[in-house]
């Protein structure tokens, strides 16, 4: 049987092969508790597939978390910046500190072309991220978005391109596959 090889993973055609996995997800994931309950989740859930690289805005929250997860786990990141002056749109230093440094270590920039945050921009982002990825982690509590672009967006654009969802939500601490209907 022959092999597929990615970077430097590689594994049998009889193996669903999941090259990029994104991300789309809250920015406040709740109590201390329920941040640790969703890395460990996002952890399990990567090292049940194998991938090249995590997909992200590198947002803060989820964003951010499953970045450094991805990295510590040996993988690359790819980071898909909504606009010029994305920092602007970061509210906590540690975020916007935390940003840099992720980005820093991704193994490409994807950058739109959006002049400020808006979003706009950060709905076409997370579009752009689902186009990317072959698999969806959405950290999400499962309600419509407070805005465009939300997660409920994305979730719904990732649902509507025939994508697989691995729904986390870290408010009721549960996890699930979602699939287009």
């Amino acid at each position: 049987m022959a092999s597929i090889t990615v970077g430097s993973l590689s594994v049998s055609e009889s193996n669903k092969f999941i090259v990029r996995i994104g991300i789309s997800g809250h920015q406040k994931l709740g109590a201390q508790e329920a941040t640790a309950w969703t890395q460990a989740q996002i952890e399990i859930a990567l090292n049940k597939k194998d991938f090249y690289s995590g997909i992200t805005s590198l947002a803060e929250g989820a964003d951010q978390l499953f970045g450094q997860v991805v990295l510590d786990l040996g993988r690359s990141i790819e980071v898909v910046i909504p606009c010029d002056h994305y920092e602007d749109a970061f509210t906590n230093a540690a975020a916007a500190r935390l940003f840099r440094q992720l980005k820093q270590r991704a193994l490409y920039c994807h950058s739109l072309p959006f002049g400020r945050p808006s979003e706009e921009a950060f709905y076409e982002a997370g579009k752009r991220v689902v186009q990317m990825s072959d698999l969806l982690i959405a950290v999400w509590n499962g309600k419509p978005a407070a805005g465009l672009g939300g997660t409920a967006d994305i979730v719904k654009y990732a649902l509507e391109s025939a994508k697989e969802v691995l729904h986390i939500n870290p408010f009721t601490l549960t996890t699930q596959t979602l699939e287009a209907s």
